[in-house]
């Protein structure tokens, strides 16, 4: 898993973003190379070879529970989205493009919610890391694509090219995004508003790596297999159908279980499965 520097005042939420300052919109082909520079030029070349990739996707890690305690994270309501609306079990998902670890979490993570369709919810934060420089400009197209109904695909590949935006235009074309728009959208306030605002909620609740995933507000960190998740899930149902038939309504279960949830992760030093560095 991927972390950055110890901060010296876990306290402080990240940093915020300065997003790319807006432009008058030109032809798509005009603004190609300028998109380019703005979102590819944050990173040339990859951060390790080919072989360390293989050796990531070898190692077996083992991910528990980090703490019993739930941690209240709030949800604005924009925030990209899949599963139902009332689902008994919300997960929210800390990530970050150009982490290799939170590119093998996802395939697993989503063919459980998608297994738990009815009941189970993931909600999507974006929380780029200090050290990955393709990862902010990462998550300003993903939240571009996102104005279009596109986020989830995007989001995809995203992943899979980790945040290498070298080929972003042909890929907005075969989405069928409206150019001008998505540009426009990259380098909006608005793009860096909402990114900052995830970051200060991870910040808030003391993450320091990803990928986390806050499963109705138990914290799990790094890769889940598909057994892993089941389990997990079917335990948190089992804890949400309680509270559904002690009369709260299943739209309002989330909300209930984080009235008494502590506002912060409990620290007491790194977790040996955390993958630090």
């Amino acid at each position: 898993m991927n972390s950055p520097e110890p901060d010296p005042n876990p306290a402080s939420p990240p940093p915020a973003s300065s997003p790319p300052a807006p432009s008058q919109p030109r032809p798509w082909y005009a603004n190609a190379s300028y998109l380019l520079t703005c979102l590819a030029v944050a990173g040339i070349g990859f951060w390790a070879g080919p072989h360390l990739v293989r050796w990531y996707r070898s190692q077996t890690q083992t991910v528990a529970l980090v703490t019993g305690d739930r941690v209240r994270i709030d949800l604005r309501g924009d925030e990209p989205s899949r599963g139902a609306d009332d689902a008994l079990v919300t997960i929210v998902e800390f990530s970050d493009f150009e982490c290799p670890f939170c590119a093998r979490a996802t395939e697993p993570l989503l063919d459980a919610v998608e297994d738990h369709a009815e009941d189970v919810r993931l909600v999507f934060k974006h929380f780029p890391l200090p050290g990955h420089r393709k990862a902010l400009p990462a998550a300003h197209a993903a939240w571009a694509a996102m104005q279009q109904g596109k986020f989830w695909e995007l989001h995809d590949w995203l992943y899979d090219k980790r945040a290498d935006l070298t080929e972003l235009p042909a890929e907005v074309e075969r989405l069928g995004l409206d150019k001008e728009q998505f540009i426009a959208d990259v380098q909006s306030p608005e793009a860096g508003e909402a990114v900052n605002a995830d970051r200060l909620t991870a910040g808030v609740a003391g993450l320091t790596s990803t990928p986390s995933f806050f499963v109705n507000g138990h914290l799990y960190r790094g890769v889940l297999g598909s057994r892993a998740w089941s389990d997990v899930l079917e335990a948190e149902l089992d804890a949400a159908r309680e509270v559904e038939a002690s009369g709260v309504p299943r739209a309002e279960v989330y909300e209930k279980l984080m009235e008494d949830a502590k506002k912060r992760v409990s620290r007491t030093g790194p977790n040996r499965d955390e993958g630090q560095r």
